[in-house]
């Protein structure tokens, strides 16, 4: 330690260690008392202090207090948009505030409500952000609102700016004041801003965006209307096909099959929409395609639980659910295991996705016989004509040696007359040689020696003296013509496909070589005369110098010399091909060559879908492959590639005929499918002009799309909200109505679902179809394009067969112990089909008539055979009329053309004998019995007698009769089974098929309730059997009824029958709801609730109507067209028609004594 530091230890204090100044303690005091005495005095005789006057602290922290309240009333004001979201503003001027859009306010009503309530719930709330310091008060201002201007202005000063599920809030020009003692000391303004967690805006897009996709959106669009199409395809093109198929199905479209479909397709639309469904409609929906599947058939479901190895079988519940309102369904499936939707209860293949295979087939042979025809102008003959005419030229040199100069002019003083002029010429030294140059025949020479003279009066101008002038001139014309070929088939159709092609010069003019059996083809040899003679008169120089003579003479060469253009001519020549053929049989040959082609070109087919029948032609893809393969192989040649020798051409022409033939006869098919088509968009559209152009439905068939990805950007602070979904009522029934027990958000009696459908095309007895035929059969070689048939075969054939079997269905019924006889005065029925039968068996005998006639006109073509075969039918279309038969005869064929027409009839006879009354009708129109009555036909007239006349002989073989006789029969069935039979009368044929119609919807109404009532029970073990038939076909069915438009409706041809369905389907929710999990449980569940209510505010003091909240609701359409082969077509097969919901067109709350109707109306 050092020594000063011990000092300072030591020592109290300076003053106590230092020994030079000691000051006595005593004195210390003393002074410390006097100095306290002063500072006490001062302090008590100083000045008052001011007050605080500074606000800025309070400011602040009411401008932070605020922020806490403004989130707080934009939570209020969200969950008040959510559970009352004005959607249609009032019409009223508060109501018209909110549907503003222009300058700030927003585009959606909605919004701008909800910025009133920020606004609103935000000033009532101001009072709790005011402040308190000291004697400082602050105080918060927003403008009153008590007027729709004043709302107006509010909603403007309020904006929204959304990230997600935050929604960042800003108020303008909030005033925040500081008062002390009531007296204003600062104030502020400030724009207010503030971000919420609330995802009422995306709540409110998200159900709009629903609520699009079940009303507005287009079937090409995700959405309802296109979910919904496709489950109705799959339903009805199932049903469709199994009718077709013997299935017993009575109605192919019914109110138990839209009902789930839609529910289906909404479930489906919200799960798009929200990412999740109402849980409650998933297991309603399965329940009612399990209770569509009972009604329809239990097999159905059986099939589908068989196939997926599931024993669940049909729930016990389902017979009684099926018969109750499915608005408390969710109460019944909770415990059941998984049921299948619509695809799986359908099990298999949609029929809308196969393909059908199209060919031109019995077609192709058609065209045969209008080339065995000269007097069409696709005929054999006419083709050979072509190729046998040459287009002649004559060409001429003219070498003038002189001219004419004549000199015949008045002296001067004498004025000059007319001048005369003569003129004679002479032909000498004319001869003739063979050319030897290609496509020249001859080569004429002669001079022409021309003296011309003229003479004119010239008269004195100022006396009568009068002066003759005559001067003579000669000029001599060395004259070279050429008489020869321009061209060879100057009018061959065959050029326009092949324009390079020509016959081989080397072979031309030059016959062919010596066949086996000694006939030699002799191209153009020869044609050179025959070419020469048409264009001189004669090859030999006496010709010419005529011909020459002719041409000079219409010259003028008394003037000048003739030009060489003066002395050219061309002309087409046809000639004598029977001549050059000599004894070639070139028909023989043609006849032969097409018949081969026909295999081909029958050959011809295109492979579509089952939809493209009705969206698209199917014979417009068989004339492509016509127009590309087929004209590729066997019509055009290879570039450049001459034809042998004329014959060849010849064959190419003929092909060329056949194949243009053939292509109008499609072409007349394609335009009756396009009319067939559009008579089915035409009924539609008179159902309803909505449904015009209805088939675009079938393009979309079971086309979904998959949902696009969720297009709502998640929040930036939080996860994906979830949501839950609920209606009221869960599943949308149209059956029944509910009430506020059964629904309690329904208030009252309140239809969820109505449903509408009509059958476009019951039964096709009318002009349609006439329409349709007669588009075919303008083009069709031998046919009549005036079908004056109001009943087709096909229809008399079925209604005899549904009438039939109806009867059998009765008495089967009468003797079993169910009694299910549903034909009312049945000994009166039966007498009506059998004479109806004897209407059809009239029909059929008048056929075979129709057949043999046209059959022996187009056998012996010639106005002659016309008349002879029409004689007794002076008012058939046929008939050449009185005058030309007048002339037209020809007594040597009258006795072959009586006996092959009686021969005919015998044929045609006896090969339909094997089949019924009804059978026979069938099969006619569908063409199935055209090849049987060709053989039998054949057979028939393959006499000597029949085939012995000078055209046949002298042009075909013998063994090609057949051919011929084929080429005629199948145009004359074809004719006489559509167009020129009256079979009965429709309103017999109606009547009948109304009483069936009766009867079959008895029995489908009493086979649906049946599975209900029995749903343990196997199908097809009921009343229905007797009727409707059964699935595995061991019985014929009553519902033979046709339905539907033919399509492609040419025997043999008839490929397919269509039918359509205009389906209108509204709904509507007594609730909606949609609630948002927001992550804490303190925060609680954000509900969005869509309701049919007004919505009010107090505002100013009075309550003011805003607007309403729209009920989620839609009201939509589609078209179902189902094509299935050809046979009994498709369609209901019950009298109800169109079918409706109870209380249609009503949906939503409805009263008791609201009007219903469902009848169709007039256009």
């Amino acid at each position: 330690m050092s020594k000063s530091q011990t000092t300072v230890r030591s020592c109290a204090g300076g003053v106590i260690c230092d020994e030079r100044a000691r000051v006595p303690l005593a004195v210390v005091g003393v002074f410390l008392l006097l100095s306290s005495a002063i500072l006490i005095g001062q302090l008590e005789t100083g000045e008052e202090p001011g007050p605080n006057v500074d606000a800025s602290l309070a400011l602040d922290q009411t401008e932070a207090t605020l922020q806490t309240v403004a989130r707080d009333s934009v939570k209020r004001a969200a969950k008040l948009a959510a559970a009352q979201p004005v959607t249609d503003p009032a019409d009223t001027r508060w109501g018209a505030v909110l549907e503003r859009s222009e300058a700030r306010f927003a585009d959606d009503p909605f919004e701008n409500y909800l910025r009133a309530l920020v606004y609103l719930e935000l000033r009532d709330s101001l009072d709790h952000a005011g402040q308190t310091d000291g004697d400082i008060r602050t105080a918060v201002q927003i403008p009153a609102v008590d007027t729709p201007t004043e709302l107006g202005e509010a909603i403007k000063r309020v904006t929204l700016e959304r990230s997600g599920a935050e929604v960042t809030v800003t108020l303008s020009n909030v005033t925040v004041t500081a008062t002390r003692a009531g007296k204003e000391i600062e104030r502020r303004t400030t724009n207010l801003t503030v971000t919420v967690f609330t995802p009422v805006l995306e709540m409110h897009d998200r159900v709009t965006a629903y609520q699009y996709a079940i009303d507005e959106a287009p079937i090409t669009e995700p959405g309802f209307r296109q979910r919904f199409n496709a489950r109705t395809y799959a339903i009805g093109w199932a049903r469709g096909w199994a009718q077709n198929y013997q299935a017993p199905v009575g109605e192919v479209l019914a109110t138990r099959h839209i009902e789930p479909s839609a529910n289906a397709a909404l479930y489906r639309t919200q799960q798009d929409i929200f990412g999740a469904a109402d849980p409650d409609l998933q297991n309603a929906v399965r329940l009612g395609w399990a209770c569509m599947a009972l009604k329809d058939g239990q097999a159905l479901f059986e099939e589908y639980t068989t196939d997926n190895q599931s024993s669940a079988g049909m729930p016990d519940v389902a017979g009684r659910v099926c018969n109750n309102a499915h608005a408390f369904y969710n109460r019944i499936t909770q415990r059941q295991s998984a049921l299948p939707e619509t695809v799986d209860v359908l099990a298999g293949p949609s029929q809308l996705q196969q393909t059908k295979t199209v060919a031109v087939g019995e077609l192709a042979a058609m065209p045969l016989t209008v080339l065995t025809d000269d007097s069409t102008q696709y005929s054999f003959e006419s083709a050979i004509q072509r190729i046998f005419t040459i287009e002649g030229q004559v060409a001429t040199e003219a070498d003038v040696r002189g001219s004419v100069q004549l000199d015949v002019g008045c002296r001067v003083g004498y004025r000059g007359g007319p001048v005369s002029r003569e003129g004679r010429y002479d032909i000498q030294a004319v001869n003739r040689t063979e050319s030897d140059r290609e496509k020249q025949y001859y080569r004429y020479t002669a001079a022409v020696a021309v003296t011309v003279s003229a003479e004119r009066t010239c008269r004195e101008r100022d006396g009568n003296t009068t002066v003759q002038r005559h001067d003579t001139d000669r000029y001599t014309i060395e004259m070279t013509t050429t008489v020869g070929e321009q061209e060879a088939s100057p009018a061959a159709k065959i050029d326009n496909v092949n324009p390079r092609a020509d016959v081989s010069p080397a072979y031309a003019y030059t016959p062919g070589p010596s066949r086996r059996d000694g006939t030699v083809f002799n191209n153009y040899d020869g044609a050179g005369d025959a070419v020469t003679e048409a264009l001189l008169g004669g090859t030999g120089t006496a010709s010419y110098e005529d011909w020459l003579e002719a041409r000079m003479d219409a010259t003028n060469y008394e003037r000048r010399p003739p030009r060489d253009e003066q002395f050219e001519a061309t002309e087409a020549v046809k000639l004598d091909y029977e001549a050059l053929l000599g004894n070639v049989g070139l028909f023989a040959e043609l006849t032969e060559d097409i018949h081969t082609l026909q295999t081909q070109a029958a050959n011809v087919s295109a492979e579509v879908e089952r939809r493209e029948l009705v969206t698209g032609n199917p014979t417009s893809r068989l004339l492509d492959r016509l127009q590309t393969e087929f004209k590729s192989e066997f019509i055009e040649r290879p570039d450049g590639e001459d034809y042998e020798n004329v014959r060849e051409k010849v064959v190419y022409e003929a092909r060329y005929a056949y194949y243009r033939a053939l292509v109008e006869q499609l072409e007349g098919v394609e335009t009756a499918h396009e009319t067939a088509t559009a008579e089915l968009d035409d009924r539609l559209a008179a159902i309803d002009s909505a449904f015009a152009n209805g088939t675009r439905f079938l393009a979309q068939g079971l086309r979904q799309h998959q949902a696009t990805p969720d297009a709502f950007p998640a929040s930036g602070v939080t996860e994906n909200i979830s949501y839950e979904i609920s209606g009221s009522p869960t599943y949308l029934g149209a059956s029944q109505t509910v009430d506020s027990e059964q629904v309690p958000a329904a208030d009252g009696e309140f239809a969820p679902l109505r449903t509408r459908n009509v059958n476009a095309v019951e039964l096709p007895y009318d002009t349609a179809v006439n329409d349709i035929l007669a588009a075919v059969l303008e083009a069709l070689p031998g046919t009549s394009a005036t079908p004056d048939t109001e009943l087709s075969f096909r229809m008399a054939g079925d209604v005899l067969s549904a009438g039939e079997l109806a009867l059998e269905a009765h008495e089967s019924a009468q003797t079993s112990a169910r009694q299910d006889t549903y034909l009312d005065e049945a000994a009166a029925f039966e007498s009506d089909i059998e004479s109806f039968a004897k209407n059809v068996e009239a029909a059929l005998d008048a056929f075979e008539r129709e057949v043999a006639k046209r059959t022996v006109a187009a056998l012996y073509p010639s106005p002659a055979s016309d008349c002879l075969v029409y004689a007794k039918t002076p008012h058939h279309d046929s008939y050449p009329g009185r005058e030309t038969c007048a002339s037209a005869t020809d007594s040597d064929l009258e006795p072959v053309i009586e006996a092959a027409v009686s021969a005919t009839e015998d044929g045609v006879r006896r090969a339909l004998a094997p089949y019924g009354t009804a059978e026979t009708a069938r099969l006619l129109e569908d063409g199935n019995a055209t090849e049987h009555i060709v053989d039998s036909v054949t057979r028939a007239l393959a006499g000597p007698r029949y085939r012995g006349y000078d055209a046949f002989e002298k042009r075909y073989e013998t063994e090609q009769w057949g051919t011929l006789v084929g080429a005629a029969v199948r145009p004359a069935v074809m004719t006489a089974s559509s167009t020129s039979i009256e079979i009965g009368s429709v309103t017999q044929a109606e009547a009948l098929d109304e009483r069936i119609q009766d009867a079959l919807g008895q029995a489908t109404t009493a086979l649906v309730e049946d599975r209900v009532a029995n749903a343990g029970e196997a199908v097809g073990r009921t009343v229905g059997e007797h009727w409707l038939g059964n699935a595995r076909r061991t019985a014929n069915r009553a519902a033979r009824v046709p339905a539907g438009l033919p399509l492609l409706p040419v025997p043999g041809q008839w490929v397919a029958t269509a039918n359509a369905w205009t389906v209108e389907v509204a709904g509507e929710y007594a609730r909606f709801e949609v609630s948002a999990r927001l992550g804490t449980p303190a925060d609680g569940p954000l509900t969005y609730v869509r309701e049919n209510r007004t919505v009010s505010r107090k505002i100013g003091g009075q309550k003011r109507r805003l607007g309403a909240v729209e009920p989620i609701a839609f009201d939509s359409q589609t078209v179902l067209v189902v094509v299935t082969p050809p046979g009994v077509g498709v369609g209901d097969r019950g009298s109800q028609n169109p079918e409706c919901s109870p209380t249609y067109p009503h949906v939503g709350e409805v009263d008791s004594g609201q009007s219903v109707a469902c009848a169709l109306t007039d256009g």
